[in-house]
């Protein structure tokens, strides 16, 4: 959805003329403003992975999911042809969001299997995770092309079979169906911080059966085994 609002509408805004700029070249522009996300997300992946080996799971996720809640919602007040500088903070948040969230949640479904399962378990939660990112595009990309819909005339709006005023006409209707995929994000992001409160132990419990562990760990490998008499 970002990569069309990039290329589609923000960068012919911009002066980047998609009729003449080779597409790698446009794709490239688009890439290059989403790198904050990518960048946000490889700094808080391990640390919060790390972070919730030492406090347990539920609060480094239910945390993600808010901050992943919140970029939504800030979304909601970006104009189409935005400066980079709102612009930038907001796809940073989201992809550390994203990174404070993917770990602790993958840790939290495999240690909820025994360990001669938890293959198994991989195999289906990747399947599961693939399938739904397949589900959303035809879902938030239906949300979208009912948000343009509201705004569009019948017949496509005036002045759209000329390509160089195409994005100046379609940044309204645009922004419309991107308010709605934006709420619909913020709504499902509550669904999520709600869900990551109820799961799964509480950080002081998973605190203290991890001290235990440790504790059982480090007693047998102090114990000593000695020799029988013969």
């Amino acid at each position: 959805m970002l990569i069309i609002w990039l290329q589609g509408i923000w960068l012919p805004l911009h002066g980047y003329n998609y009729n003449q700029m080779p597409l790698w070249a446009d794709a490239a522009v688009g890439r290059r403003l989403l790198a904050a996300r990518t960048a946000g997300f490889l700094v808080s992946g391990p640390a919060a992975g790390s972070l919730s080996d030492r406090i347990g799971p539920r609060g480094v996720a239910t945390a993600g999911s808010i901050v992943f809640g919140v970029s939504f919602i800030g979304w909601l007040w970006v104009p189409v042809s935005f400066p980079y500088w709102i612009f930038a903070p907001l796809i940073a948040a989201n992809g550390i969001a994203s990174g404070i969230f993917a770990a602790p949640n993958s840790s939290s479904i495999m240690g909820s299997f025994p360990a001669r399962q938890r293959g198994a378990a991989s195999g289906m939660w990747s399947t599961f995770q693939n399938s739904g990112t397949a589900l959303s595009l035809g879902v938030f990309f239906s949300l979208m092309i009912a948000g343009l819909a509201v705004q569009v005339a019948p017949g496509g709006p005036r002045g759209s079979h000329r390509p160089h005023v195409l994005p100046s006409i379609m940044s309204g209707p645009f922004h419309h169906g991107l308010l709605v995929v934006m709420t619909v994000s913020a709504a499902l992001a509550a669904v999520c911080v709600a869900t990551s409160l109820l799961g799964g132990p509480r950080d002081t419990e998973y605190s203290a059966q991890r001290a235990a562990r440790l504790a059982g760990a480090s007693a047998r490998r102090k114990t000593v085994r000695v020799p029988a008499d013969k």
